[in-house]
């Protein structure tokens, strides 16, 4: 009798640690988020904050790691024709489409230490995509000095990739099952685009500053839904 009390215990106490390491998460999720934009452009003696838009959907691999897709769309403006020493000004009514990976580092917390993680949990969020603009108002031209008038080069319309890294915090409600299903997100996105048509401006570096590429900042709030198929992560 001891010796069947000695080999059933190990194996109980295993499925005990197993059961408590278990984590139970749903493997789809979608995010809606509205927000502002602020742009960071060669123009930058006046940058108004715009509204844009985010949705995105995502596959879990595990309740730490997803991989997505994000479809964006909002205004970024500049410049303004009185304060900017050049009269230069734009408006740009974007569109971009990235993919991403977002990564919670809250499977290192110990949450009997921690206990703000389960409750609040920190994400980063990588992405690359492509950006479409199109300049709906800009200072195309003025008149120097001398009497002459320069045109100011670039593109009304354009497409270039980008490069969106974000970093935000995540509150999760969960379901009658335990698991998280909806979820509150407050984030700030920061994207680098590789060329110079975010502000419709491509002016040579010998005659205005242009010195950095096209960037823009969109601060964002929404919600995020967990849903499908459920995974298990030990």
């Amino acid at each position: 009798m001891n010796k069947i009390v000695l080999i059933i215990l190990p194996l109980f106490c295993g499925a005990v640690q197993i059961s408590v390491a278990q984590v139970n998460y749903y493997k789809l999720n979608v995010d809606v988020r509205d927000g502002f934009t602020r742009a960071y452009a060669d123009v930058d003696s006046y940058t108004p904050l715009k509204n844009a838009s985010l949705a995105s959907f995502g596959i879990r691999l595990s309740p730490y790691f997803t991989l997505g897709t994000e479809l964006q769309y909002g205004m970024i403006s500049a410049g303004d024709s009185i304060r900017d020493p050049h009269q230069r000004f734009f408006r740009n009514a974007y569109s971009a489409v990235n993919m991403f990976a977002v990564f919670y580092p809250s499977c290192f917390f110990d949450e009997r230490r921690m206990p703000l993680t389960r409750k609040i949990e920190p994400y980063l969020r990588l992405g690359a995509g492509v950006v479409y603009n199109r300049i709906t108002s800009i200072k195309r031209s003025k008149l120097n000095a001398n009497g002459a008038r320069y045109v100011f080069p670039g593109d009304q319309q354009s497409v270039e990739p980008c490069f969106p890294v974000e970093a935000g915090l995540a509150h999760f409600f969960t379901d009658d099952w335990g698991y998280p299903r909806i979820g509150i997100k407050v984030a700030y996105q920061f994207t680098v685009t590789m060329a110079e048509g975010l502000d419709g401006y491509a002016d040579p570096a010998a005659l205005f500053r242009n010195k950095s590429p096209d960037m823009y900042g969109l601060a964002s709030i929404g919600l995020t839904i967990l849903f499908g198929p459920v995974g298990f992560h030990w």
